[in-house]
């Protein structure tokens, strides 16, 4: 089984697509999201423990399940050592981005939306993210990356089999990278690359300022 970790905004839906199918053709594993999210936990009314519990006893009926993971939450954070035990025989795939500052921005942006575009499947998405008017973020979510940056940064997981960057992605490297068979039809989203998040931020330079101390 492959193992997705990485950070928000970094095109972990993106990629795990890929590490979805792959972990369903050849092992047939079943594919779930952010399933240690906060939100989506508070939605199912389940705690990070039961959550743990829970994978452990599918596991004993034989059943396993392909999850993203971000540096931030629970089980890499409060429960690291269930972690590595629970995936001591799996392939950690590490999703990392060169331009952090864009990811950054991308994730004001998005908190601006309310995450109501996080993924675009048509022009029309993206059309509508990009009508979002000019605003100043807020200072809670400014500090809610810089603290979840912060344990990205220092986080141990000890075990990476394959570091990947965002940037140096495509389709055709994915594909082949997980062994896509052919017969199986990846359908992915349309990235956000022609937009200039900077334009969108009205307090770009204490945005930068704050940015450059939060990753130094």
């Amino acid at each position: 089984m492959k193992v997705l970790v990485t950070f928000p905004r970094s095109g972990s839906s993106w990629v795990k697509k890929y590490i979805d199918n792959h972990n369903a053709e050849y092992n047939n594993i079943i594919p779930l999201g952010d399933h240690f999210g906060d939100a989506i936990m508070k939605r199912d009314s389940r705690t990070c423990i039961q959550t743990i519990d829970w994978l452990n006893s599918e596991r004993n009926l034989n059943k396993e399940y392909s999850i993203k993971y971000f540096t931030y939450h629970q089980p890499i954070i409060n429960h690291i050592q269930w972690w590595k035990s629970f995936y001591s025989s799996s392939e950690i795939i590490y999703l990392e981005r060169k331009n952090t500052w864009r990811m950054f921005l991308s994730y004001l942006m998005q908190e601006q939306s309310r995450w109501s575009k996080h993924n675009a499947r048509s022009q029309e998405d993206i059309n509508k993210f990009s009508s979002i008017k000019p605003f100043l973020p807020s200072r809670t979510s400014v500090e809610i990356w810089c603290n979840r940056y912060n344990i990205h940064k220092t986080i141990d997981i000890s075990k990476i089999d394959h570091t990947l960057y965002y940037e140096d992605l495509t389709d055709e490297f994915l594909r082949d990278f997980f062994k896509i068979p052919s017969k199986r039809k990846v359908k992915n989203y349309i990235p956000y690359s022609n937009i200039d998040y900077e334009d969108y931020i009205l307090n770009i330079d204490e945005i930068r300022e704050i940015y450059n101390k939060c990753i130094n």
